[in-house]
């Protein structure tokens, strides 16, 4: 947060004063200006000060950096200590914001110069020249450069998914968990010649979408399309959203382990439930916002047991891989996965 220490507790004892009682509040108070002045005095450790050996380390580096155990240790056994440190610190750190310029309506140049007379502090993307990063959305929320859909907020990972569709012209196209659209419009912007079918469960949701889209309110687990009709499908699906914590910290506190594994069997059931709608030969881009192995790679792995497909490079312009995988601590982005399928 931006915001000085003391208005950080003033608004937080108020909170808590009219949330519960003054009682609570006065806790409250008396906790956070105790830290101020242990962190004053050198009293609280800073990253790297705090001793992580022992039988209770992964408790340590838990309490530490604020995430609950159980992901601490899960993360420790995959990764190591050393790795799992560097995710934690990055995903306590305050979220980056990305971009999406739409170089049909303004040139790379031309955006940046505008972000940067808006007193944005501006960085390019990791991977795609039509990314940038800012360090706050606030003078953004009602510019021109908004409004007109000359930039989009959008993750890089989320850019890339798009991407991996690798779309030809005259494509009918599947968005199966379209949610707000953001995808849906990015697909619009860079693809020619194509007609796109955005489908979600909530028509809130779908009056935000595109008016070059075809929306549709359908359930992913049953979807209401006859077999074999379009040529590609991007199942960006819902997902224990670990990938993103640094942008919904309360993430971390929501979930528990076996939410996990109960993401996974949903995905895998959506996958079987559109894969029918496919066309031979066609394609399917599975993404997810997380990194846990249940929901990305275990999936695709299941799956190989109940349909024929071959395993392609989502993003050859890049990587030489049969999946991407975003490990935050890796690529400064969200955690994400990426798998594109092609129908046999």
């Amino acid at each position: 947060m931006k915001k000085a220490a003391h208005h950080v507790v003033k608004e937080s004892v108020d909170y808590a004063k009219a949330e519960h009682d003054i009682h609570v509040a006065g806790f409250v108070n008396a906790v956070l200006r105790r830290f101020l002045r242990d962190t004053k005095k050198g009293i609280v450790p800073l990253p790297g000060e705090i001793d992580l050996t022992g039988t209770d380390s992964l408790v340590k580096l838990s309490t530490f950096n604020a995430f609950p155990v159980w992901m601490v240790n899960r993360w420790n056994n995959r990764f190591g200590p050393t790795q799992t440190e560097k995710l934690l610190r990055i995903l306590n750190r305050p979220p980056e914001f990305a971009l999406r310029v739409n170089d049909k309506k303004i040139t790379k140049e031309e955006a940046l110069r505008k972000l940067e007379q808006l007193d944005l502090t501006v960085t390019p993307g990791t991977f795609l020249d039509s990314s940038l990063h800012v360090n706050r959305l606030a003078p953004l929320i009602r510019d021109n450069l908004l409004i007109n859909k000359m930039i989009t907020i959008q993750d890089e990972a989320s850019q890339l998914a798009v991407h991996a569709l690798q779309l030809k012209s005259g494509s009918l196209v599947l968005d199966a968990c379209s949610g707000l659209g953001t995808k849906a419009s990015h697909i619009m912007d860079i693809a020619e010649g194509i007609r796109l079918v955005a489908m979600d469960t909530s028509i809130k949701r779908l009056h935000f979408s595109d008016h070059r889209v075809h929306v549709i309110q359908g359930d992913v687990f049953h979807t209401p399309f006859r077999e074999g009709i379009f040529d590609s499908i991007l199942l960006d699906a819902p997902c224990s959203s670990l990938g993103i914590i640094r942008k919904h910290p309360e993430i971390k506190w929501r979930r528990n382990e076996n939410d996990i594994a109960r993401f996974g069997h949903q995905q895998y059931t959506m996958l079987k439930s559109v894969w029918d709608t496919l066309k031979v030969g066609g394609h399917l881009v599975y993404s997810v916002c997380s990194f846990e192995p249940e929901e990305t790679v275990n999936v695709i792995e299941k799956f190989k047991d109940d349909r024929k497909f071959t395993l392609e490079n989502p993003l050859p312009f890049l990587f030489n891989k049969e999946y991407f995988i975003s490990l935050p601590y890796e690529t400064g982005m969200d955690g994400f996965f990426i798998a594109r399928l092609k129908k046999l």
